[in-house]
C-alpha cells in the first residue's frame, strides 16, 4: 500500500529537491557532498511517489463521464495506428539494435475488424454518431501516414536508399547545404515515417582529431557552426516538432525538391513539412537514447493528439506583442489594440481589460507548455519500457512491493551503457529531474514577450492607428503604453510564485501518478495495457477534452483502469 502525503508535505519536499537540483547542475565534481545530494535528492524522489491519488477498480460505465468515455475509445482506436509511427528500421547505415527490438504492446487482430469500433460504442454507451467520427478520424490518419511514407520512401530512394556512406552524405548535403563532412563521421537510420543523421561530433568539432585537422578552417567554420545550431535552444524548433530538427525549406536543394513533387504529386509546402518535421541530427555518442525517445516516443503525438497546434503556439512564443496579438477569454477574443482608448483628445488604457488579457495569455502559454512537459515524460517512458523489455518483465512491471522502484535502481544502473541517461530516475516511468530541469529552463523565457513589451513599435502602432500629431495627445499614448508595460509586470509578479508551484506540484502528482498506473500489477491479458495508457494522456490533455493537468489526473486515477477492465469484455465476446 503507498503511504499517502500531504500537499504540504510534497511542496516541502518537492522545493528540497528543486533546490538540490538546481546546486547539483552547478558543478559536476564527483565530490563526497554531491554524491550524498545526489543520493539525498533520489531519497526525496522515492518518497514523492507517494504524492499521488488513489486508482479505482471496477466501475459502472453509466458512473464514467461521458468525455472519459469518448476519450478512452478514441484511444483504443487510435492504437492501431500506433505501431506504424514508431517502426522498425527500414534502412540506413547505423543499425541501432534498441529501435529494432523494443516492443509495443501486442494489439489483437479484432481491433482492425471494421466493426471495432461499433462495438466499443455499444459498451461504452456512446452514440452512433460517434463511431462515425472516430471513423473518419481513422481515414484521416491513415491518408496523413501514406502521404509522410510516400515522401519519405520517395526522399531515400533519391539516395540509393542511402545504403551507403557515401549516399548518407549526398542526402545529408541535400537537405542541409554544402557541408563538409567526412563520410566515415556519419550515418544514418531510416524507417518508414523518418530519417535520423547520427554524426560523430562532440559540442562544435568531430569527434575524430585527425578527421577534423583534415579540414579546412572555412569547412571546420561551417561544420561548427552547424552543430551549434543544433545545440542551441530555440522555440522556433518546436514549428518542427516532433523531430524539433533543422531542417529549412530555404537549405533543401530545388531540383531534389521538385523532383519529389513530380514523383509524388504533393506540392512543395506539404513535401518540405514532411521533411522538416521527420529529419533530426544526432550524436553517436547519445545516438540509442536519442532515437528511442524520438522515433517510439515522440513521433507518435504529431499524429495521433493535437499537440502539434500547441507545439506552433510556443513557435512563435518570442515573437513581440504588436496591436493585433490577440488572446482568447471566456468572453470572447481580445486584441491588444482593444486596450487603449483614445476619446477627447486623450489615450488611456483599459486596466481592468489589459489584467485580462495577460491572465489568458498567461494560461495559454502555461498550458503549452504543459503540453511539451506532458509529451516528453511519455517520450521518457519509452525508455523505461525498453529497460523493462530486457531484464525480467514479470519482475519489473509487475512488482507488488510497496515501493516497486528502489530495488531497481542497481539493476536498471547496470545497464545505463546500453542507454545513457542524465536522470537520477532512469528505473521510474517519468523522471522528475528531467521534468524539474525543463521547467527551470522554460518557464522565465515563456512570459518574456508578455512583460518585455516593443514600446517603440507600439507607439508607431498607435499615432499610425489614431493618426495622433498634437503633442500633449502623444505624451498621453506614451503614459498609457506605460501602464500597460507596468499593468502586465505586476500581474506577472503577483502570479509569478503562485502559478509555478502550483504548476509543478500537478506535474508532480501526474508523474505520480503515471509511474503509479504504468506498474500497476494487472493479470496477464493479451489486452494493450501501458501504450494506451499513453494515447489516452494524449489524447485527453487537448482542448477537446480536459486541457488541465488537474483533471487529468483525476481522470487518470478514477476511471482509466475501469474503462479497461471494461474493454476485456469485448475479448470474451
Amino acid at each position: 500500500m503507498f503511504n499517502y502525503i500531504s500537499n504540504s508535505e510534497a511542496t516541502e519536499l518537492l522545493f528540497k529537491a528543486i533546490k538540490i537540483h538546481r546546486y547539483l547542475k552547478l558543478t559536476s565534481e564527483s565530490t563526497e557532498q554531491n554524491i550524498n545530494l545526489q543520493t539525498r535528492f533520489r531519497q526525496i524522489g522515492v518518497q514523492l511517489q507517494n504524492y499521488t491519488h488513489p486508482i479505482n477498480d471496477a466501475v459502472a460505465v453509466e458512473q464514467i463521464p461521458l468525455k472519459i468515455r469518448r476519450c478512452f475509445v478514441r484511444a483504443v482506436m487510435l492504437l492501431t495506428r500506433y505501431p506504424q509511427l514508431g517502426g522498425q528500421q527500414t534502412g540506413g547505415t547505423y543499425k541501432s539494435q534498441i529501435v529494432s527490438s523494443y516492443r509495443h504492446d501486442s494489439i489483437p487482430n479484432f481491433w482492425y475488424e471494421a466493426d471495432m469500433v461499433a462495438k466499443l460504442c455499444r459498451l461504452f454507451q456512446l452514440s452512433s454518431q460517434y463511431a462515425k467520427d472516430i471513423k473518419h478520424l481513422l481515414t484521416q490518419i491513415d491518408r496523413q501516414i501514406a502521404r509522410q511514407q510516400q515522401i519519405i520512401q520517395a526522399l531515400t530512394n533519391e539516395f540509393n536508399r542511402v545504403s551507403h556512406q557515401k549516399d548518407v552524405l549526398r542526402l545529408f548535403q541535400s537537405l542541409f547545404g554544402d557541408v563538409t563532412i567526412p563520410e566515415t563521421s556519419i550515418n544514418c537510420l531510416t524507417t518508414k515515417m523518418q530519417i535520423a543523421f547520427v554524426i560523430d561530433y562532440h559540442k562544435d568539432r568531430l569527434q575524430e582529431e585527425y578527421l577534423w585537422q583534415n579540414l579546412s578552417p572555412p569547412e571546420q567554420q561551417t561544420i561548427s557552426c552547424l552543430f551549434n545550431k543544433i545545440s542551441q535552444f530555440s522555440w522556433q524548433q518546436f514549428a518542427r516538432f516532433p523531430s524539433f530538427g533543422y531542417v529549412k525549406a530555404p537549405s533543401i536543394d530545388s531540383q531534389l525538391l521538385q523532383r519529389l513533387v513530380n514523383v509524388t504529386g504533393y506540392n512543395k509546402s506539404e513535401i518540405v513539412k514532411a521533411i522538416a518535421t521527420s529529419v533530426t541530427v544526432v550524436a553517436t555518442e547519445r545516438a540509442e537514447s536519442f532515437l528511442l525517445h524520438d522515433i517510439w516516443g515522440h513521433y507518435w503525438q504529431s499524429i495521433l493528439t493535437q499537440f502539434s497546434n500547441d507545439y506552433t503556439y510556443l513557435s512563435q512564443i518570442d515573437r513581440d506583442l504588436n496591436l493585433d496579438s490577440s488572446v482568447k477569454t471566456t468572453t470572447g477574443i481580445i486584441s491588444l489594440q482593444q486596450l487603449f482608448r483614445y476619446q477627447n483628445g486623450v489615450v488611456n488604457l483599459n486596466k481592468p481589460l489589459a489584467q485580462k488579457f495577460f491572465h489568458s495569455a498567461a494560461k495559454k502559454r502555461l498550458q503549452s507548455l504543459s503540453t511539451h512537459l506532458i509529451g516528453e515524460m511519455l517520450a521518457d517512458i519509452n525508455e523505461y519500457k525498453w529497460l523493462s523489455q530486457n531484464y525480467d518483465s514479470q519482475d519489473l512491471l509487475l512488482s507488488t512491493r510497496e515501493s516497486p522502484f528502489e530495488d531497481k535502481w542497481n539493476m536498471l544502473s547496470d545497464r545505463e551503457h546500453f542507454l545513457p541517461s542524465t536522470s537520477y530516475f532512469k528505473d521510474f516511468p517519468t523522471k522528475l529531474d528531467l521534468t524539474i530541469q525543463d521547467l527551470e529552463f522554460l518557464y522565465l523565457p515563456l512570459f518574456e514577450t508578455l512583460i518585455k513589451l516593443p514600446l517603440s513599435s507600439l507607439e508607431t502602432e498607435l499615432i499610425n492607428k489614431f493618426q495622433i500629431k498634437d503633442r500633449d495627445i502623444l505624451s498621453s499614448l506614451r503614459l498609457a503604453i506605460s501602464d500597460l508595460n507596468q499593468t502586465f509586470i505586476t500581474e506577472y509578479i503577483k502570479q509569478d510564485r503562485s502559478k509555478y508551484n502550483q504548476l509543478i506540484l500537478k506535474l508532480l502528482r501526474f508523474q505520480t501518478l503515471l509511474n503509479k498506473l504504468y506498474t500497476k500489477p494487472h493479470k496477464n491479458t493479451h489486452i494493450p495495457f501501458q501504450d494506451l495508457i499513453i494515447l489516452f494522456v494524449g489524447n485527453y490533455y487537448c482542448p477537446n477534452f480536459e486541457q488541465d493537468i488537474a483533471s487529468l489526473n483525476l481522470a487518470l486515477a478514477n476511471y482509466f483502469f475501469p474503462c479497461w477492465l471494461l474493454l476485456k469484455k469485448i475479448s470474451l465476446n
